[in-house]
């Protein structure tokens, strides 16, 4: 239960949390790219603690993303993007991909509902203590909560929570880690795309190269083995 605990913290308290403040001072697009780059974290961490191997297709992959990185940082500054905002959603990214690695390693309870309750109460329980830290309860307004506010809680809930994470903690246990991160494709376009119908989020053209550059390196990462593994017997 302990290493599911600790799984919980470093996703739940510590890549949501991340995402969360970052959102208070970037647009949600701009902060979904940057959890794009986690198959790029996720090599590293690897390559750090454990000596997996990065293949060349996948070591300019890490290249592409770190690239599109700089390209999104560069907005910071009088008009541009939030530097501590890219830096709280940066410490998401790689929080979240520390926890994956650990949570495709570690020995968590055979019951998939309990690694995942487990997870998730860890998870919560760290973001109450923080929020509790933060001094949040004294600014809290129940009375104020509205219905759209409400509509949004029960929606992360079910579907969030419930199942795109109870999906999310099978497959640390079940799939290969590439596999498991090929959402990044999707997650930033809809992300992007809602974040300007619904928020009215301005998305330049910068904006989009950045992300672009980003998700080509994810790509890159993500197919790496099996690009390397067509280019050995050719060699």
């Amino acid at each position: 239960m302990a290493g599911a605990a600790g799984v919980g913290l470093l996703l739940g308290t510590g890549g949501n949390g991340g995402v969360v403040l970052a959102e208070t001072r970037i647009p949600s697009g701009i902060a979904s790219l940057l959890i794009a780059v986690s198959p790029l974290l996720v090599a590293l961490i690897s390559l750090a603690l454990f000596r997996v191997a990065i293949r060349r297709v996948q070591a300019a992959g890490m290249v592409l993303g770190f690239v599109g990185l700089a390209v999104l940082a560069q907005l910071s500054g009088p008009g541009g993007l939030d530097p501590i905002g890219l830096a709280f959603g940066l410490a998401g990214a790689v929080l979240w991909s520390a926890g994956s690695v650990y949570g495709s390693r570690a020995q968590l309870p055979e019951s998939d509902l309990v690694n995942t309750g487990i997870q998730l109460l860890a998870g919560g329980l760290g973001l109450l203590l923080a929020g509790l830290i933060a001094g949040e309860p004294a600014r809290m307004r129940l009375d104020h909560a509205s219905a759209q506010s409400v509509g949004g809680l029960i929606y992360l809930i079910v579907f969030g929570s419930v199942i795109a994470y109870s999906a999310f903690t099978w497959l640390l246990r079940n799939g290969p880690l590439p596999l498991v991160f090929t959402y990044v494709y999707v997650n930033p376009v809809v992300a992007v795309g809602l974040g300007a119908l619904i928020l009215g989020e301005h998305i330049g053209l910068r904006e989009l190269l950045g992300g672009a550059i980003i998700l080509a390196g994810v790509a890159t990462i993500v197919t790496g083995r099996a690009i390397s593994e067509r280019l050995r017997p050719a060699a």
